[in-house]
C-alpha cells in the first residue's frame, strides 16, 4: 500500500471523528442528560485527540505522551458510561475500583519501563481490556432484558457495538504485532484498525442520534 493511500485513509478516519460529536450537538435530550455528557465528552476527546496528534506528527512532535494520557481519559469515560448504563446490573463501584486498579497499572508501567515518550506494548492492551468486559456484560445485559426483535432500536446497542468492534480489532492488532509473526502482512495490520475506527465514527453516531428519539 502506497504512503499516499494510507495517509488519506488516516485522514479520513481523522475528519470521521467529527461525525460523532455533530451528531451529539444535535441529539441532547434531557431525558438521558448524563448519558449524553459522557457520550458527547467521548466524541469530543477523540476529535481533540486525533487534532493535536495529527499537528504533533506535522511538527515532528513526539506524540506518545498524549497517547498514553488520551488512554487514561478516555478509559475514565468508559467506565462513567458503563457504570450508568450497567446500573442495577453490576455495582458501580467494581468499575470504578476495575477503572482505579486500570490507572495504576497503566502509571507503573510507564514508570517501571520510562515508556512516557515511547509505544509500551502492554499499554494498549491493559487499556482494552476493562471496556471490552464491561461492553459484554452489557450486551449480556440487554439479551436477558430486551426483545432480540426489538434489540436494534436500543441506542445501547449501537453504541456497545462500535466500541466493541474497535477496542476489539485494535486489540487483537496489538496483540498479533507484538506476539505473533506476520511477515509482510503486518504491513497493513494497522490499516485494519483504522477502517475499524471509521466505523466505529459511524455507528457511535447512529447510536447517539437514536437516544434523540428516546
Amino acid at each position: 500500500m502506497s504512503d499516499e493511500l494510507y495517509y488519506l485513509i488516516t485522514d479520513i478516519s481523522i475528519l470521521s471523528t467529527v461525525i460523532p460529536l455533530v451528531v451529539a450537538l444535535f441529539s441532547y435530550n434531557k431525558a438521558h442528560h448524563k448519558l449524553w455528557w459522557v457520550l458527547f465528552l467521548m466524541s469530543f476527546t477523540w476529535l481533540a485527540s486525533d487534532c493535536i496528534s495529527w499537528y504533533l506528527g506535522q511538527h515532528r512532535i513526539n506524540t506518545f505522551l498524549l497517547f498514553h494520557i488520551y488512554k487514561m481519559v478516555s478509559t475514565s469515560l468508559y467506565a462513567v458510561f458503563f457504570a450508568i448504563t450497567l446500573k442495577d446490573f453490576v455495582n458501580r463501584w467494581f468499575i470504578y475500583l476495575g477503572f482505579i486498579g486500570y490507572v495504576i497499572l497503566h502509571l507503573l508501567v510507564l514508570t517501571y519501563t520510562d515508556g512516557w515518550y515511547r509505544p509500551v506494548a502492554i499499554v494498549p492492551i491493559i487499556s482494552s481490556a476493562l471496556p471490552l468486559t464491561l461492553c459484554i456484560i452489557l450486551f449480556y445485559r440487554m439479551l436477558l432484558e430486551a426483545s432480540i426483535e426489538k434489540l436494534t432500536d436500543s441506542p445501547l446497542y449501537w453504541i456497545n457495538s462500535a466500541t466493541l468492534i474497535h477496542l476489539g480489532v485494535a486489540l487483537i492488532a496489538k496483540i498479533s504485532q507484538e506476539f505473533i509473526y506476520l511477515d509482510k502482512a503486518g504491513e497493513n495490520l494497522w490499516m485494519i484498525v483504522i477502517f475499524s475506527s471509521i466505523i466505529h465514527n459511524l455507528i457511535f453516531a447512529v447510536g447517539i442520534w437514536k437516544i434523540r428519539a428516546k
